[in-house]
């Protein structure tokens, strides 16, 4: 009940969690603690607004638009934000955030073709794409090779770069002898954008693909969708835990832009064997409380595979500090801990 006070009115559709949490238990698996329903429901709102703005911007032609309701809220609640009554951005903020990102590529499920997005009004320099698939074991089932855009994309365009093909599985599911990933298995996409000239990363974007989509009806207006199958990727919550755990190392700084505030730098390693999967990143004061609103780069890593590092940049205002600690938490540290624990709770 407490819970459901804190969504919307008693008497409208969206007075409780019922129509979000099923979406939730099955695609991802029933959450058997709260910090794992918290992780899952991060996962679930950052996919699903990436969605929707990539939807619009690979389309926008041809779309009339789209609306997101609502920035913010005025006090604590589940739903009907990017960020929060605290200042805290969570996944759906993150996810919109990578959606629409100036220069990005984005993937199209309905049939795994790879987008060229730029929402600026003067073309692009000469571009190369790389698409990369990687198994949850972090074993890579597919590389495009270099993909060279000489003439880079016009202003405010949008055009069609690549196609994965064949989708790992695929030749499996046809009686063939396939990639030899699971058929089942939900598979890791890393999309790269540089600059050929100077081979600088200009635009990273990162999925997680299960083996077969959400299959639906549209409910009508102000209605859910009616499901026939959703997707499962509860295989997510099997990812094996970090050991070592990432490695956290970071610096801070006055901001050179504003004296106000302060630059605090932060480079994660992965030094395990494992992938680092949907890496939540948080400053913590002395009380260990977040230092809000923080304005970070990006945040929800979404892949970091074995020896792998990310250097992350995010600015706070100078007197909410100062940064006692930096923490970072994989979704594999939360997903399936309750239940590697023994706990009976099934959050619904």
């Amino acid at each position: 009940e407490d819970w459901n006070y804190h969504c919307g009115s008693e008497h409208g559709a969206f007075g409780s969690l019922a129509h979000f949490t099923p979406g939730v238990s099955n695609r991802l698996g029933p959450a058997l603690s709260y910090p794992e329903y918290l992780a899952k429901a991060q996962l679930e709102t950052y996919e699903s607004h990436r969605a929707m703005f990539e939807a619009y911007s690979r389309n926008k032609y041809t779309s009339t638009g789209v609306v997101q309701w609502m920035l913010n809220n005025g006090w604590p609640q589940f739903m009907w934000h990017l960020y929060d009554s605290y200042l805290d951005a969570g996944g759906a903020f993150y996810g919109a955030k990578k959606a629409m990102e100036p220069l990005q590529l984005i993937y199209s499920y309905q049939d795994h073709s790879i987008w060229l997005v730029n929402s600026r009004y003067m073309p692009s320099p000469a571009l190369v794409a790389r698409a990369e698939l990687y198994g949850l074991d972090g074993k890579q089932l597919y590389h495009s090779g270099a993909i060279e855009l000489p003439w880079g994309i016009e202003a405010d365009g949008t055009q069609q770069v690549a196609h994965i093909h064949p989708w790992p599985g695929a030749a499996q599911r046809a009686g063939g002898g396939g990639s030899g990933n699971d058929d089942n298995a939900t598979v890791l996409l890393r999309l790269l954008l540089l600059d050929k000239a100077s081979g600088t990363e200009l635009a990273r974007n990162e999925y997680w693909v299960p083996a077969r989509l959400d299959e639906y009806t549209l409910g009508g207006w102000m209605e859910w969708a009616n499901m026939s199958h959703y997707s499962d990727m509860s295989d997510l919550a099997q990812l094996a835990r970090l050991d070592p755990p990432l490695a956290v190392h970071w610096q801070t700084m006055a901001d050179a832009d504003d004296p106000t505030r302060s630059l605090t730098t932060i480079k994660l390693s992965n030094p395990s064997a494992e992938v680092a999967f949907f890496t939540h990143i948080r400053l913590l004061d002395h009380d260990g409380s977040d230092i809000l609103p923080a304005m970070w780069e990006d945040n929800f890593v979404v892949l970091l595979l074995s020896g792998e590092a990310r250097e992350l940049r995010v600015t706070w205002r100078t007197t909410d500090g100062p940064v006692a600690n930096v923490e970072a938490t994989p979704y594999n540290e939360v997903a399936g801990e309750a239940k590697a624990a023994g706990a009976t709770v099934v959050v619904r």
